[in-house]
């Protein structure tokens, strides 16, 4: 049976403590680059992103870029899916151009390639029909930025196949990939962790075998005998801090971002803000430039206090008998958690009930995921804690926030 051009097998680990520890941090990493891809469009890196999306995800994602005014041209149907354009305004003529007369240089133009690149690209991938460019590459080795041996596992910081693993114009894209990522607040330590790790690269027949100290895979690749590849990057074992996300109880990254903004726009414009359990201090960091936080777990509070938030360590129920409620009353927004007040103690609840009105102007309460699970939702869950819900209400996908006031 011949095997399709495109495919890949894996990752398999090479132990359970591996997989325990790099398995999350690959997922990481993919759904960082997923992200990046497209979003490098708005963030004006370049004007267009070719992906490849399933039938089921082609509907939710022309809706998506209408919503933010991206251009969507459907280019071919491909064995299990679509090859989609997702552009700038005004390029959809030029795309469906260039692809239907099989002009690689207009594509790489419009995807943002280095020329270098772009023409290597058409030199060994098109004229030549290969699959697999490594072997072809003037060397692989070299910044981890460039490196795009676990391209097929979704993981890399540029999106075309370099001339060379040392490319300079490839690290100068890299390099806006990059500050586009932090200003998205993308969880760029995974990728890098996961792309200084030190490949190997072997081909047999018509199978490549990328290894690393933690996982390998296969992938299709040319039929002709093709030398091992090596990558010496190190960070074999620099395992990444956990993300945001992850310390906050969000299952992604986008998840707690499109959580975040509900809360903030209930908030509304505000310069000063306190979160009771504020966790790695993502959300009121954001809220407001003059931030407070009520953290018990160290590790979050650390990561609070290195966004800027002035942190209280310790629990929501102490925090109202210290002396740093003084220093925090009268912010413009507190938000907090109604859940939280029907875990505590009839008095412990009480104390804070009270405090609260005196900590700042308005109280913005918000819940996520089984917290809603009421048939009121946030409305039901605040009742039960001593509020009602008096204006700004938002919801979204597993999250609401509203302004509220004491029973």
């Amino acid at each position: 049976m011949k095997l399709p051009r495109e495919w890949v097998r894996g990752p398999q680990w090479t132990s359970s403590v591996s997989r325990a520890n790099w398995e999350p941090v690959l997922r990481r990493a993919q759904e960082t680059w997923l992200e990046l891809e497209v979003a490098s469009i708005t963030e004006n890196v370049r004007d267009s992103a070719l992906v490849y999306l399933t039938a089921d995800e082609l509907p939710r994602a022309a809706r998506d870029c209408a919503a933010v005014g991206m251009g969507f041209s459907v280019l071919a149907q491909e064995p299990a899916g679509w090859r989609v354009s997702i552009h700038k305004p005004g390029l959809a003529a030029a795309w469906y151009s260039a692809w239907e007369g099989s002009d690689n240089q207009t594509i790489g133009d419009l995807l943002g390639f280095p020329e270098c690149c772009n023409a290597f690209f058409r030199e060994h991938w098109v004229c030549a029909g290969s699959r697999d460019v490594t072997r072809a590459m003037a060397g692989v080795d070299g910044p981890w930025e460039a490196n795009i041996l676990l391209r097929w596992l979704g993981v890399r910081l540029v999106p075309h196949l370099p001339c060379s693993g040392s490319c300079a114009s490839t690290l100068e894209l890299a390099g806006k990939f990059k500050a586009a990522g932090q200003r998205m607040g993308l969880d760029l330590e995974a990728l890098e962790a996961v792309l200084r790790l030190p490949a190997q690269y072997d081909a047999a027949g018509e199978v490549a075998i990328v290894s690393t100290p933690h996982f390998r895979f296969m992938a299709g690749t040319d039929a002709r005998d093709q030398p091992r590849v090596l990558r010496r990057n190190d960070g074999t074992n620099k395992l990444p801090e956990p993300a945001s996300h992850e310390l906050n109880g969000f299952a992604t990254s986008n998840a707690m971002r499109q959580a975040h903004a509900v809360v903030a726009r209930a908030a509304g414009l505000v310069s000063s803000a306190l979160d009771l359990g504020c966790g790695d201090g993502a959300l009121v960091s954001q809220i407001a430039a003059k931030s407070y936080g009520v953290e018990v777990d160290s590790s979050r509070a650390d990561r609070a206090k290195a966004r800027g938030v002035d942190i209280f360590l310790g629990s929501i129920e102490s925090f109202a008998k210290q002396a740093l409620v003084a220093k925090c009353a009268d912010v413009d927004v507190v938000l907090f958690m109604p859940g939280r007040l029907t875990e505590m103690s009839d008095d412990d609840g009480a104390a804070l009930r009270a405090a609260l009105p005196r900590l700042g102007r308005r109280l913005i309460a918000y819940a996520y995921g089984d917290w809603l699970v009421r048939p009121g939702g946030l409305h039901d869950l605040a009742r039960c804690a001593g509020f009602e819900v008096v204006c700004s209400f938002q919801a979204g996908p597993g999250v609401q926030a509203a302004e509220v006031r004491s029973l």
